[in-house]
């Protein structure tokens, strides 16, 4: 949610290259980039994900990442080769770990679409963010994305309209 990845930039993910901790050793924020040359349109990501999340991705690192490597790696999701877990492992992985523990059906690429479109539920006028969030270099793509936000927008609307209807009779009555 805090960095929607694309399923091959999350899998090959490196702790000595992608993930930066600001703060050291200390609690706080993870920074996640990635250089354009590694991502599908050629875009530069980055991502600062809240203390509390980091606080997660520092315990998997410390405390389980151990459990899935023999010897030195700097992949945070290791693969039994000693290179990065595959996509298409990774994927599966994460379908069925999803399945588990919610019972729900998602694959990676609308775990990407979820956060946007809670958003965009909220902010409909802000699809401009959602554009720099995933990267996108041309609001043609974030437009695949959205949609669901024009029910929001249209309550936004009303909620606007009512507004201005309250304004109006509020001075017609001191009329």
């Amino acid at each position: 949610m805090f960095a929607p990845l694309r399923i091959t930039n999350f899998a090959g993910l490196r702790l000595d290259e992608h993930l930066f901790w600001p703060n050291g050793n200390r609690p706080g924020l993870l920074r996640i980039t990635v250089a354009s040359e590694d991502v599908k349109n050629q875009e530069d990501l980055e991502f600062e994900v809240p203390a509390e999340v980091a606080a997660h991705v520092r315990l998997y690192i410390e405390t389980y990442r151990s459990r899935f490597v023999k010897g030195a790696s700097p992949w945070l999701w290791p693969g039994m080769n000693g290179g990065p877990k595959h996509v298409v492992t990774f994927r599966h992985q994460v379908c069925r770990a999803v399945w588990e523990e919610t019972g729900l059906k998602i694959n990676p690429h609308l775990m990407r679409r979820i956060g946007p479109k809670l958003f965009l539920e909220v902010h409909p006028e802000l699809k401009e963010i959602i554009k720099h969030v995933l990267g996108h270099r041309s609001m043609r793509s974030t437009n695949l994305y959205t949609g669901a936000e024009r029910r929001a927008a249209l309550r936004v609307y009303e909620q606007e309209i009512l507004r201005q209807r309250q304004i109006a009779l509020g001075q017609a009555s001191e009329e």
